[in-house]
């Protein structure tokens, strides 16, 4: 695996992680 598509798979994962953060405070 290289640098970019590491790069690519951790910001994915990052915004996956604050979209479910926001949907969780919108719900409480």
């Amino acid at each position: 695996m290289n640098l970019y598509e590491k790069h690519l798979q951790i910001s994915s994962c990052s915004s996956l992680c604050l979209n479910i953060l926001r949907i969780k405070r919108l719900k409480a």
